[in-house]
Formats: structure tokens, C-alpha cells, sequence
């Protein structure tokens, strides 16, 4: 059974990150970026994790993680109300097909998602597909990441292609329907490895796609300082809910806290 979250509703601004690997490697700079971009202390709910799936339960390395929409994170923030401004983030779409999910499946996952925020008044951006990255991925590089990312997935190359293309066009369909910002992203930011953003464009590129929501920056935009003891501080949080080499964990959340008030749970 997952923890209880202990945190009170208190008003604040809610930021809701829901992601797979880039929002694990980035979580650093996507929590300041995001705390800057609204402007104040805020609670923080993240569902992240290296090859996190939204709609099954996912394993890598001995870790195991409840799919994201049967995180505890749901009922957190539907418990608590909007009694302030709720906005969220979706990423790393992409992920399920190398988990060889079928296009419309994961469409009716991420439909389920954005009908669970919209409930709660949430502003969203959702990132879309480095199609100009995956587009370029020539055969032989994608054996190499499938094997050393999914290597126990028979996705093939012509699965692949097809199947970003399709949920590409499922995902700007719904996010037209539902009011849903979508992020694009360059191909600039990706390198040898087509799915993961290069370490040197995390400000660039996640200040771009925060900015979906306030309308866009105002000036310069606001960078993130680096700091290994809160990127390690982050990464190293217990979820709410997790099974790690087969004994089942919990932790009440919130459990990291920044000076200025800001809470940060995971889920």
C-alpha cells in the first residue's frame, strides 16, 4: 500500500510533472525552472523513473514502478483541491511504444491523464515526439539503443517509424480537442542518442516548454544553477510507492522541502 501524503492544502501553486527518463535526468533543472517560471513557493508532485510507463507497471534494473496512472499522485491532488493554480507537464510520450504498446493504447493512456488534470484546472504542456531526432535514426543505431535501453522488447525498426508517426498524430489531435499546449522539439537537441535531450540544452530547451505555461517568456529566460547535491538529493528521494529488488517500499510524501517553502513529493 502506498504512504499517505502528510501535507495539508495550503493554497500554493501546484506543478505536476509526469515524465520517464528525460524528466529523471533533468529533474534538477525542470524543478527550478518550473518554480521559476510561476513565480513562488508551490508543491511539487512528480511521477518520474528511467523507462517509466503511464499505463503499466514498468522494471529496470531491479526497480519496479506502478504504471503513472495508478500512481498515488492522482488521488493526492484530487484530494487536496485547487485551491491554487494547478500546472502540469507531460513527457517522454514516447517511451511505451519501445515497450511495444500499441499507438492507441498509449493515445487512451495520456487521454485518461489529461482528462484527470483538466478535473483538477490544470494548465498543460505536453511535449511532443523528437520526430526530427527519430526520423534520422538510421537502422544500425536503432538495434544499439533498443538492445542497451529495451533489450528484452522485439520492437523493430519499421514498428518503430510507424508507430511514432501514428501516435504523433493521435497526440496533436487530442491536445487540439482538449485545449493541450504542445512543446515541439528541435532535433538540435538531441545527439548520438535520439531520445535523450543533450545535457547542454536542458535550460534552453525546458525553459522553452515551461514557458507554454504563462503564454510565453517575457524577457530573458530563467536559467537553472547546477547543483549536484540537489540533482542527487532528488534522484535519490523514495517514492511514494516502489518495489526495489523485490521488497515493496513506501515513503510519506512530501519528502524533500526547499528554504522557500517549496514542497517536493514522488510518486
Amino acid at each position: 500500500m502506498a504512504a499517505v501524503d502528510r501535507q495539508g492544502h495550503n493554497g500554493r501553486p501546484r506543478i505536476v510533472l509526469l515524465g520517464a527518463s528525460n524528466l529523471t535526468l533533468g529533474v534538477s533543472t525542470i524543478t527550478q525552472l518550473a518554480r521559476a517560471q510561476i513565480g513562488g513557493p508551490c508543491e511539487m508532485h512528480i511521477a518520474l523513473g528511467h523507462g517509466r510507463s503511464y499505463g503499466q507497471w514498468s522494471t529496470i534494473l531491479g526497480r519496479q514502478l506502478p504504471g503513472i496512472l495508478e500512481s498515488d499522485l492522482w488521488r493526492v491532488i484530487d484530494a487536496r483541491g485547487s485551491g491554487g493554480p494547478t500546472y502540469a507537464l507531460i513527457t517522454d510520450v514516447g517511451n511505451d511504444i519501445a515497450y511495444c504498446v500499441e499507438p492507441e493504447t498509449i493515445g487512451r493512456w495520456l487521454a485518461e491523464a489529461v482528462a484527470r488534470l483538466r478535473a483538477v484546472e490544470a494548465k498543460i504542456v505536453m511535449t511532443a515526439l523528437p520526430l526530427e531526432s527519430l526520423r534520422t535514426l538510421g537502422r544500425r543505431r536503432f538495434n544499439l539503443f533498443r538492445r542497451l535501453y529495451f533489450p528484452t522488447k522485439p520492437l523493430t525498426y519499421e514498428q518503430m517509424q510507424e508507430r511514432i508517426e501514428a501516435l504523433d498524430r493521435m497526440m496533436r489531435s487530442m491536445a487540439h480537442c482538449r485545449g493541450v499546449a504542445i512543446a515541439e522539439q528541435s532535433g538540435s537537441w538531441y545527439g548520438f542518442d535520439p531520445i535523450h535531450l543533450r545535457m547542454k540544452h536542458w535550460n534552453s530547451a525546458w525553459s522553452q516548454v515551461l514557458a507554454h505555461w504563462t503564454g510565453g517568456s517575457n524577457g530573458r529566460a530563467p536559467r537553472a544553477r547546477t547543483r549536484p547535491a540537489r540533482w542527487t538529493s532528488l534522484l535519490t528521494a523514495t517514492p511514494a510507492e516502489r518495489v526495489l529488488w523485490w521488497m515493496q517500499q513506501a515513503a510519506v510524501q512530501p519528502v524533500r522541502a526547499w528554504r522557500d517553502g517549496t514542497t517536493v513529493s514522488f510518486y
